[in-house]
């Protein structure tokens, strides 16, 4: 099967029990697919239709039937903050598409969020890590980083988060809330 989209796919597709999820660069538009069929379950590609209101680059999070996804652009507002236009994160129903929550931030959210124990972590391009209940993307605290984050999607092991910052290497200690070091 072969699926013609409107404007460059940068998000990396992600396959559960059987069904593609991707999201489109510049249209911000969501797609699900059939891997064995090809066939589009939901979605919409149209220019300037936003199912995501701004670009995706980071691929869609799976988590117990929902999809989440960060969107925003390489854009500098300022120095200290890139993303210009709608930021932040929504969480989608899988199974048809429909949102479910939506989050905004200062600054984009290009990196692939990260989820644990009922909670999802997303890193900006205004520097900052912020905690969202996944229920509802209701924000439970939020952390500065040393500079903005942009393409660097954090990583996860035994409570510690690690995310590339500006020039840094940054470990989150995630029960704490704190850093417990800078690169």
């Amino acid at each position: 099967a072969h699926f013609r989209t409107t404007a460059p796919v940068r998000a990396t597709p992600v396959v559960v029990d059987g069904r593609l999820y991707v999201g489109n660069h510049e249209t911000g538009g969501l797609n699900a697919f059939d891997v064995k069929s090809g066939k589009k379950l939901w979605g919409d590609d149209t220019p300037w239709f936003r199912h995501a209101p701004n670009w995706v680059h980071s691929e869609m999070l799976y988590v117990g039937g929902r999809l989440f996804v960060g969107y925003g652009n390489r854009v500098f507002r300022s120095a200290t903050v890139r993303g210009t236009g709608e930021s932040g994160v929504l969480a989608l129903d899988a199974s048809t598409g429909a949102q479910l929550w939506k989050h905004a931030t200062e600054g984009e959210v290009m990196p692939t969020p990260v989820y644990w124990k009922g909670t999802l972590y997303i890193a900006t391009g205004a520097g900052k890590l912020i905690a969202l209940d996944a229920a509802d993307g209701r924000q439970i605290w939020e952390l500065s980083l040393p500079g903005w984050v942009s393409m660097s999607s954090p990583c996860f092991r035994d409570g510690m988060l690690y995310v590339g910052a500006l020039n840094s290497v940054v470990g989150v200690d995630l029960r704490k809330r704190e850093i417990r070091w800078i690169y």
